[in-house]
Parts: structure tokens; sequence; C-alpha cells
């Protein structure tokens, strides 16, 4: 039984809805999902890939990792951290942040020119500031959106 099996396990037999995030980093993203499927259909928990109209859980995988949402809505960084505005270039505003490689440290980079994390940037620290400024209809990334839409048919069914 696989680890994430066993979390599903506790969650068996009961009224509840559960989504599955995970960061790609380098795994294969077919192969992910494909671990991530299984271990649902395994324990007898129905995923959205499983049956669109009738399941309890989304297994969702972020492209590359977390930050590239957090890229996706150029707008949020700028009013999380006001000064970035002169570091954030044209050529990465219209990208697909799904395909910028080491996003952590683009958007570490980014900010410690602007002046602020000079001593590095914490995961949780650009969460808690960049997060509340995130509108989710606007966000360029890809898999942001896959997860976004999976979040609204997860609470609409």
């Amino acid at each position: 039984m696989t680890l994430l099996e066993k979390h599903f396990k506790g969650y068996l037999n009961k009224d509840i809805k559960i989504v599955v995030l995970a960061d790609l980093d380098s795994d294969d993203c077919t192969e992910l999902k494909s671990n991530m499927e299984s271990a649902a259909r395994n324990i007898g928990l129905v995923s959205r890939s499983q049956n669109e109209v009738k399941f309890q859980l989304i297994n969702r995988i972020v492209i590359q990792e977390l930050e590239s949402w957090y890229l996706g809505d150029i707008d949020a960084i700028k009013i999380a951290y006001p000064k970035t505005k002169n570091y954030l270039s044209n050529a990465l505003i219209n990208r697909n942040p799904d395909y910028i490689s080491n996003t952590w440290e683009t958007l570490e980079k980014i900010l410690k020119k602007a002046g602020y994390h000079r001593g590095g940037l914490k995961k949780e620290q650009a969460a808690i500031d960049i997060t509340p400024y995130m509108i989710p209809s606007r966000n360029r990334s890809r898999s942001f959106q896959v997860f976004r839409d999976g979040l609204i048919s997860l609470i609409n069914q």
C-alpha cells in the first residue's frame, strides 16, 4: 500500500470531498497523475477522472511549482510587493508561467531585486503575502485554471 493510499484510507465511508495537490517538480506529469489516480481507485475512492458527474476526489498537479501560480497573477505580486513593478519584465508577464523553470528562484530573484526578502524568500511568506490578492479568473497558469475548474465542479456537484 502506497503512502497516498494510507492517507486515503482514513476518508473511506465518509461524506467528504478530497483535493490532492502535488508539485510536479521533476516528475513525469503523466506518471504522477496515473499514480495518484491508481491510489484513489485502489482504495475505492471515485475521482473526477473516473466519473465527471459523481466523484469525491480531484487530483491536481501544479506545473512546475506552486510559485508558477503566483507568477500567473502578476497583478497580485505587484499589489503584495509594490516595488516589483520595475522588475517584472514584459517577457515574464507575457509568458505562460507553467513553462518557467525554477519558478521559486525566479520569484525570489525578482523580490530581492526590488528590495524584499533580502535574506531569502520563505515559501510560506510568499503564500501569505501574495494569495490574498490573487483573482482566480485572471490567473494565466493553465495548471491553476485546471485546479480552479476542478474545485468549482467539486463544489457544484
